[in-house]
C-alpha cells in the first residue's frame, strides 16, 4: 500500500504514469482517497509492488515527490515528478541505490 498524504486541491498527477521510452516496466499510480493522495507503484514485468515512502506535494511548486523501495532487488528510487510542456506527460527526475554481489579476485 502507498503512503498516504493530505491533498488540498485537484492534483495533475492524478492517473497511472508510465515511462515513454518503454524501457522500464514500472508503473506508479496517484490517487485520491477520502481527501487524501495516495501513491503506489508496480514493476509490470513481474507484478512486485513497491512500497512507496516519504510522498511529498508542494502545490505552490506542482511537485509531486516520493521513494520507491523494491525488496526483491533492494532498490530504492527517489522520484520527483514535474508538469511537462505537453499534456498528459510529466518530467520526472529519479535517482537510485542499488545493492549487487562482488566477489575477491
Amino acid at each position: 500500500m502507498g503512503n498516504v498524504y493530505e491533498l488540498n486541491a485537484r492534483n495533475p498527477f492524478l492517473g497511472t504514469w508510465r515511462s515513454c521510452d518503454g524501457f522500464s516496466d514500472v508503473e506508479y499510480t496517484v490517487a485520491v482517497s477520502e481527501g487524501k493522495l495516495i501513491v503506489s507503484g508496480i514493476d509490470k514485468s513481474d507484478g512486485e509492488a513497491a512500497e512507496i515512502r516519504n510522498v511529498a506535494w508542494s502545490a505552490a511548486m506542482l511537485v509531486l515527490t516520493f521513494e520507491a523501495y523494491w525488496p526483491s532487488s533492494g532498490q530504492l528510487t527517489k522520484n520527483r515528478f514535474t508538469l511537462a510542456p505537453k499534456s498528459g506527460r510529466a518530467n520526472v527526475t529519479y535517482s537510485y541505490t542499488a545493492q549487487e554481489t562482488w566477489e575477491r579476485t
